[in-house]
């Protein structure tokens, strides 16, 4: 498996699903992907986050940069957590724009 097969498979098992219970994707392309066959591309992607209820940034692994992020506001943060924080919230603007051009929001 890979990592984002692995993480894909404990949220759906986390919440009671099964792969055959999921949707839009086949109970075929989750297998793929889970097992680290495939990697999902970003429709993909977006279908799995709204089968398993949950963000895209949740299913990519990049949560823990939403953290960061609110460190970045805190007085108190990490010396240096600030240039982490500008960096992860470029992706996620640049992530944002691709998902609006290619018409999901």
């Amino acid at each position: 498996m890979t990592e984002i097969g692995d993480r894909i498979a404990r949220l759906r098992a986390d919440i009671g699903l099964t792969q055959h219970q999921t949707s839009p994707l086949s109970a075929e392309t989750w297998s793929r992907i889970e097992s680290g066959e495939v990697m999902p591309n970003l429709g993909e992607v977006l279908g799995i986050a709204a089968a398993l209820g949950c963000f895209v940034s949740t299913v990519l692994g990049r949560g823990e940069a939403l953290d960061r992020l609110q460190a970045v506001t805190n007085p108190g943060a990490e010396e240096g957590s600030a240039t982490v924080g500008l960096e992860e919230l470029r992706f996620y603007l640049e992530a944002k724009d691709r998902i609006r051009e290619a018409g999901f929001i």
